[in-house]
Parts: structure tokens; sequence; C-alpha cells
């Protein structure tokens, strides 16, 4: 998998370093090096809570395409803060509010 590689090229363009990412996200940072040698992925939460910060939808950094560096953030980038605020709801008002857009989203794909 290229989950860590991605993580990885994201941190080096933003100019954030591994350390700052493992304590945004709370992770040991040798995971990052780890998880590049043996090619494994995260948990999901945790997984989340590292596109949270770097402001790139999930599905960049676990998706099947090989190049890191020509991710389209543009339309996640305009939500970014919102996310990272309902990340900071406490789970009892942020669970609600995660149902109702995941139940908007299909009826959308109904459509």
């Amino acid at each position: 998998m290229l989950f860590w590689k991605r993580v990885d090229a994201l941190l080096k363009l933003r100019k954030i370093s591994r350390k700052e990412l493992a304590l945004a996200c709370d992770f040991d940072v040798s995971n990052i090096g780890k998880g590049i040698v043996h090619e494994n992925e995260p948990k999901v939460s945790t997984a989340f809570k590292i596109a949270c910060f770097l402001g790139v939808p999930l599905k960049e950094l676990i998706c099947e395409k090989e190049n890191a560096e020509n991710f389209d953030y543009s339309v996640f980038q305009k939500y970014a803060d919102t996310i990272r605020c309902l990340e900071m709801l406490p789970p009892d008002v942020r669970e609600p509010i995660l149902e109702m857009i995941k139940s908007q989203s299909r009826v959308k794909e109904s459509e």
C-alpha cells in the first residue's frame, strides 16, 4: 500500500515534520517509517485524523493512484476547517451530524 508514502510526500510538500503529524494525530512517529517499510496502513480512525490534519480527502491517501504529488485537493480544502471543527465535537454531538450527512449523500447517489 502507498498510504504512508503519500502521507510522507504531503508532509514534505507542506514542510510539516513527521513528529508534528504524529503529535497532532496521536500516534507514534515511528509508525510512518514502519508503515513505509512494511507497506501497511493505519487504523481507519488514525487515517481519518491524518487526512483531516493534512486537509485532504481520505480517499486520496488510500486510493490506488501512484503519484502522491498529483492529488486534487481543491474541493476538500474548501471544507477542511469545517471537518477539523467537526472532529473536535464530542461524539454525542458529532455522530448525529455525520449520520445526517451520510443520509444526504445516499439520497444524492440514488438520484
